[in-house]
């Protein structure tokens, strides 16, 4: 006898959702046949038990919606098979929600060359770094990001012409 061998398959670990509507997926294997899943969560800090699907056969997979609050949440997946053995994934996975933006302020272009500019900011939360700029306020094609979650930006712009006025947007 083998026990179920179960998968977190969404959201992968560390995610991190700008969305309160959350689907995990979750699926598992068994040589005996399965009955149900379960998804549990450490969302208070302590572990429960959120909803339960009926399963069936020895290979398949299960949705699970939820609507969370901003926060830091830890997840599992519990699978029963016909027998019944109950297994968790051998990883528990961690998703952080966080619905508000982030209040941009201290914008600066500093560090300004004929060909290169720094652009800096701050935010109120850790956050992604995004700036468009182009030379057509209407048309700010390019962009440069980083996906690092700081509160201090800096986004360095080379290649410029000398003499040429740019225009940009950030976004955290």
């Amino acid at each position: 006898l083998i026990d179920p061998v179960v998968n977190l398959n969404a959201p992968v670990d560390n995610t991190n959702s700008s969305n309160s509507t959350v689907i995990f997926n979750c699926s598992a294997t068994d040589n005996l046949g399965l009955v149900n899943m379960t998804l549990y969560g450490n969302w208070t800090g302590s572990w429960h038990a959120n909803e339960t699907n009926n399963l069936s056969g020895i290979s398949n997979s299960t949705l699970f919606s939820k609507t969370l609050g901003d926060g830091n949440y830890i997840w599992n997946c519990l699978a029963t098979n016909i027998n019944p053995n109950t297994v968790f994934s051998s990883l528990n996975y961690t998703l952080t929600v966080d619905t508000i933006a982030p209040n941009i302020s201290t914008v600066s272009s500093g560090s300004i060359g004929s060909s290169a500019a720094t652009i800096s900011w701050t935010t109120n939360e850790n956050s992604n770094s995004s700036l468009n700029f182009g030379t057509n306020l209407s048309v700010l094609g390019t962009i440069q990001q980083s996906t690092s979650l700081v509160t201090s930006h800096s986004v360095a712009l080379s290649s410029l012409s000398a003499s040429t006025l740019y225009y940009y947007n950030i976004t955290s």
